[in-house]
């Protein structure tokens, strides 16, 4: 989700496959129903990219962070907290929890699609631990 500005909440330098370049921004992760005919959107959850530059976190410089509004307080049980606190979360791991939402919420699915690169032993634990067998 590209974005011109560099004075959002949580924004970081974020690389894009599809144009090969980098740009401003966050990765959307979400999880969806398809049950043949429509399309459901049941779950979303943002992320940044911290990099491997340790000096430059996120890409951005300590002038550009302090415009992130990070620091922000918030009520530990907000709604606004949560999804900050989702946003630190590995991508895999933010996955299966979604997947258990879904399943807590009676949400029968037989098959779970996903990018190759989530593919791991603990999303595919998970998947064939389940009562009802999925693929």
């Amino acid at each position: 989700m590209p974005k011109r500005g560099r004075c959002f909440a949580l924004l970081s330098r974020i690389f894009s496959h599809v144009t090969h370049s980098f740009g401003y921004g966050y990765k959307g992760l979400w999880l969806s129903y398809h049950d043949g005919k429509s399309f459901f959107a049941l779950d979303f959850s943002q992320h940044g990219e911290k990099g491997k530059n340790s000096e430059k976190p996120y890409g951005l410089t300590a002038k550009q962070s302090k415009k992130r509004f990070e620091n922000k307080k918030r009520e530990a049980t907000s709604c606004s907290q949560i999804r900050v606190n989702e946003y630190f979360k590995k991508k895999t791991d933010r996955l299966i929890e979604m997947v258990k939402i879904a399943i807590k919420e009676h949400i029968a699915f037989d098959y779970l699609l996903t990018d190759s690169w989530f593919t791991n032993f603990e999303l595919l634990k998970f998947i064939a631990t389940r009562r009802k067998k999925c693929h």
